[in-house]
């Protein structure tokens, strides 16, 4: 029962920015027993800075079922030479257009599958129908982690389990906790496959292209003709880090895409000015397209324009709004080893004693008035650094590239749909399989 309390909570997290609000008033960085709630803006993002004071491992490696990953490391040079070795085989500014065509075909195809289907009124799963389609999408072509053999989906089913465990570890030996497991154990298993089939493929001839560019490839790649490569550099650590990306990924995706329509389905007017932006940022891209059309002959350049850019950024100032109410992840759970102080030299500050957990919530930092002015209201003008989905400091999302992207293109197809409303009754709310989401229906008028 506490478990499933807490699941919704997390669902629906008003009343925990309520409880933030008063603690804020009273006391900015509370302590109570061993916990210690941080409340500021600033002073959750010192939280998230310090490295050595507050460390992170003791809530998560118990959820990093693959093996040891990004989010489950704290020593620092351990952790500064993972990353980067990932981030060299990552190419932002082609892999982020990558991402943004893939998921953008990935969007028409389902929409025009929905049109086909219905009779009359459109209807579609944000979801479990659409961002979960593009997120597998992107998993199976970006990160080269094709589904299971069972089909797409089991393996979809496979990654919600875990995004449900990422999000809220059950407790253990229960139903939800046994699922979990299972299924880490069977995309272990597949990822292992995946990664020795494509070392051998490497290996065999380690020069010759292989097809598609994806993630995988590369690190294999890497792998196998970097001079002098650390000896944990294997197939093990590829499979690890291509399970927590692909895990994380998924998570985020389906999460954030059903929170951001939520949102502005009950904002009209933010809606309709979120339509705007979505109908900019259209224009743009038409424009682009005939554009390289006519310079390059039926070739798309794939560079964009600031105008472009900036109706990216216009539109994602709107989803980062709508998630404030309602972010993927409103608490995060830190570890202080040793006595510390939080805040030094202001009139709030604290000792946060030694084998405290700090709870430093993103919720509670986006709804601070210093910081948001007027937090209850929405206001789709506030400035992207200021928000914090996607954690701060060292451990800030990896994947962060690959998750905006999808999410920018779920949600200009969803605003660009005509008519868009909420399915009737229930099928029309946010609903939840356990702490992660699992439907949210809405119609639309065929075209």
């Amino acid at each position: 029962m506490l478990y499933f309390l807490t699941c919704y909570l997390l669902s629906h997290p008003f009343v925990l920015a309520v409880v933030f609000a008063f603690i804020r008033r009273i006391r900015p960085i509370m302590v109570v027993g061993g916990n210690v709630i941080v409340t500021k803006h600033d002073d959750v993002k010192d939280v998230l800075e310090r490295f050595d004071d507050f460390t992170l491992a003791e809530y998560t490696e118990s959820k990093m079922l693959g093996g040891p990953f990004l989010l489950s490391i704290d020593g620092r040079v351990r952790h500064t030479r993972e990353r980067e070795l990932l981030g060299s085989v990552v190419f932002p500014a082609h892999d982020e257009r990558w991402i943004e065509r893939l998921a953008a075909d990935q969007c028409k195809a389902l929409i025009k599958r929905a049109m086909e289907d219905a009779p009359g009124p459109c209807e579609i799963d944000i979801a479990g129908g659409l961002a979960e389609a593009v997120a597998l999408k992107i998993v199976g072509t970006y990160f080269g982690v094709t589904a299971v053999a069972a089909g797409k989906h089991e393996m979809a089913r496979l990654l919600r389990r875990l995004a449900a465990l990422i999000l809220l570890e059950p407790p253990e030996g229960s139903k939800e906790w046994l699922a979990a497991r299972k299924a880490i154990l069977d995309l272990t298993e597949h990822l292992a496959c995946l990664v020795k089939s494509r070392s051998a493929e490497v290996g065999r001839s380690p020069s010759a292209p292989l097809a598609g560019d994806d993630l995988l490839t590369r690190l294999v790649k890497s792998m196998h003709l970097s001079a002098g490569r650390p000896a944990w550099f294997n197939e093990d650590w590829i499979r690890r880090y291509l399970t927590g990306l692909a895990v994380f990924g998924n998570a985020t995706v389906a999460q954030t895409a059903a929170h951001t329509i939520d949102q502005l389905l009950a904002r009209p007017r933010a809606l309709r000015r979120a339509q705007q932006a979505a109908r900019r940022l259209e224009g743009f891209r038409n424009a682009q397209r005939r554009s390289s059309k006519a310079a390059a002959g039926d070739t798309d350049t794939g560079q964009r324009g600031r105008g472009e850019h900036e109706a990216v950024q216009r539109l994602r100032q709107f989803i980062y709004e709508a998630l404030r109410f309602r972010p993927m992840l409103p608490l995060l759970a830190r570890y202080s080893p040793r006595e510390t102080t939080l805040a030094k030299g202001t009139k709030r500050a604290r000792c946060v004693p030694a084998g405290a957990r700090v709870i430093a919530g993103p919720l509670a930092a986006m709804f601070d008035p210093d910081v948001f002015e007027r937090p209850w209201q929405f206001c789709s003008a506030r400035p992207i650094e200021d928000y914090v989905h996607f954690g701060h400091g060292p451990h800030v999302c990896f994947g962060k590239y690959v998750a905006d992207a999808q999410i920018v293109e779920i949600v200009r197809t969803v605003l660009l749909l005509p008519g868009l409303k909420r399915a009737p009754g229930r099928r029309g709310r946010v609903r939840y399989e356990g702490p992660a989401v699992d439907s949210l229906h809405v119609t639309f008028s065929p075209r």
